[in-house]
C-alpha cells in the first residue's frame, strides 16, 4: 500500500482544513478573538494530523533516531489532545460569555493538559500509555493507554454539558452546533479506538471545525450577533427580492417599551439578557415567519407571508409567553407594534415609513393610557 493510500483521509483532511484556514483569513476581515482561536485549533489539528502520520511512518524505523523520533511523536500526539480540547472550550466559552484569555495560557494551565503532561513524563521511567521497542523502535501500547481515552471523553462529556448549563447564553441553533462541535470529536475517537487502522480521531474533529465555521462563522454576515436572529441587512435584501417579484407579504414592526430604562438602572449584560429573552419568545411565536429579524438595538421586523385579520392575537400569544418568564424584568416587559400589509407596486420606503409611524402612533397610545392610569 502506497503512502497516499494508506493516508488518504488524513491528506484529505489536511488539504480541507488548509482551505478553511486561507477562507477564515480572507472572508473573516476583521480580528476578534474568536477568528484567533478557531486559527488556533486548525493549526494545533492540522500539526496533530501531520503528527500522527509521522507515527505511523517512523514505526519500526530502522533510523538511528528512529526510537527517539517515534517516542517523541506519539508523546506529542497524546500531549496536543487535551490542548486542542482546551481551545475548542475557550472558542464557545468566548461565544457564550465573550470570555478572552490568553490562548496559550488556556491551553497549558487546563488541567486534563496538566494532567497529561505529568501522565507523559511518568511514562518515561515506567511506561504506563506506550512504549517503543529500543531495538526494533516498533510502537507498542501499554494497559493503562485507556486512561487517556477515558479522560478525553470526560472532557468532551464536560463541553457538552457546559453547553446544555449555558444554553440560554446563545441561540438554539448556536447551541445545536456546539454540540455537533463537541460531538463528533467523541465519534472519531470511538470509531477510532474500535479500529486502530482507522484514522478518524482527528479527522471528526477537522469536521466539526467544518460544521462550526460554515454554518456559524459564515452564517454570522447575516445574523445577528447577540441574538441569533436575523440582521437589518438579511431582513432589507430579503424584502426587497420579495417587492421585485411583486410577493404578497406584511411586516410586523415591535419596538420594546423603555428599554432604555432598563439598561440604565440595570446595566447593559440584562439589557442584553433581556433582548436575548424577547427574541427567544418573539422566534417560537412567528416560527412560521421566513424572516424574524433584529433591526438594531430594541426593534424588530418580523416578515409574514400573510397578515392575519387580527394580529393581534399573535400579540397577545406573544405577551402571554413573556409574561410565563420566571424573570421578573422579562415578565414585566412591554411593546410596541405596528403592522402593514405590502400592496403591488408600493415603494420601500414608504412601506418601511408606513409601519413605523403605526408602531409610534401605538407606542404613543400606550404612554398616554399610561399616564392617564397614573394620575387616576
Amino acid at each position: 500500500m502506497t503512502f497516499v493510500e494508506h493516508f488518504q483521509l488524513n491528506l484529505y483532511t489536511l488539504a480541507m482544513l488548509i482551505t478553511v484556514f486561507a477562507a477564515i483569513s480572507v472572508r473573516i476581515r476583521i480580528e476578534t478573538y474568536g477568528k484567533k482561536i478557531m486559527q488556533s485549533v486548525i493549526l494545533v489539528t492540522m500539526a496533530a494530523i501531520v503528527t500522527e502520520i509521522l507515527t505511523w511512518e517512523l514505526d519500526g524505523s530502522p533510523s538511528e533516531i528512529g526510537f527517539i523520533a517515534e517516542y517523541a511523536t506519539n508523546m506529542v500526539l497524546l500531549f496536543f489532545a487535551p490542548v486542542l480540547s482546551a481551545l475548542m472550550l475557550s472558542y464557545v466559552r468566548y461565544q457564550i460569555t465573550g470570555e478572552q484569555r490568553p490562548l496559550l495560557r488556556q491551553a497549558l494551565l487546563f488541567p486534563p493538559t496538566i494532567i497529561t503532561i505529568l501522565a507523559l513524563v511518568f511514562n518515561i521511567f515506567v511506561p504506563i500509555y506506550f512504549s517503543v521497542d529500543a531495538t526494533t523502535h516498533l510502537y507498542r501500547p501499554e494497559p493503562l493507554l485507556w486512561l487517556h481515552y477515558v479522560l478525553m471523553v470526560s472532557i468532551y462529556l464536560y463541553m457538552m454539558g457546559y453547553i446544555i448549563v449555558n444554553r440560554n447564553g446563545i441561540s438554539r441553533r448556536a447551541t445545536q452546533l456546539f454540540t455537533v462541535y463537541f460531538g463528533l470529536p467523541l465519534i472519531g475517537m470511538f470509531v477510532q479506538a474500535v479500529n486502530v487502522n482507522v484514522f478518524f480521531a482527528w479527522t471528526a474533529i477537522a469536521l466539526s471545525i467544518l460544521v462550526v465555521f460554515l454554518f456559524l462563522e459564515l452564517a454570522d454576515g447575516e445574523t445577528d450577533y447577540l441574538t441569533g436572529l436575523f440582521n437589518r441587512r438579511s431582513f432589507e435584501t430579503f424584502v426587497g427580492r420579495l417587492a421585485e417579484r411583486n410577493e404578497a407579504f406584511a411586516l410586523l414592526y415591535l419596538d420594546l417599551d423603555d428599554f432604555k430604562n432598563i439598561n440604565d438602572q440595570y446595566g447593559h449584560d440584562t439589557g442584553d439578557f433581556i433582548l436575548k429573552a424577547f427574541s427567544d419568545a418573539l422566534r417560537a411565536e412567528f416560527v412560521d415567519s421566513p424572516m424574524v429579524s433584529r433591526l438594531g438595538g430594541d426593534e424588530y421586523m418580523v416578515v409574514l407571508r400573510t397578515l392575519d385579520p387580527d394580529v393581534s392575537l399573535r400579540i397577545t400569544a406573544l405577551q402571554e409567553t413573556l409574561a410565563a418568564s420566571e424573570n421578573e424584568l422579562v415578565a414585566q416587559l412591554r411593546f410596541s407594534y405596528g403592522d402593514i400589509r405590502y400592496e403591488a407596486d408600493m415603494d420601500i420606503d414608504q412601506l418601511y415609513g408606513e409601519v413605523d409611524r403605526r408602531m409610534y402612533e401605538y407606542k404613543r397610545e400606550n404612554k398616554r393610557l399610561k399616564r392617564r392610569k397614573t394620575d387616576n
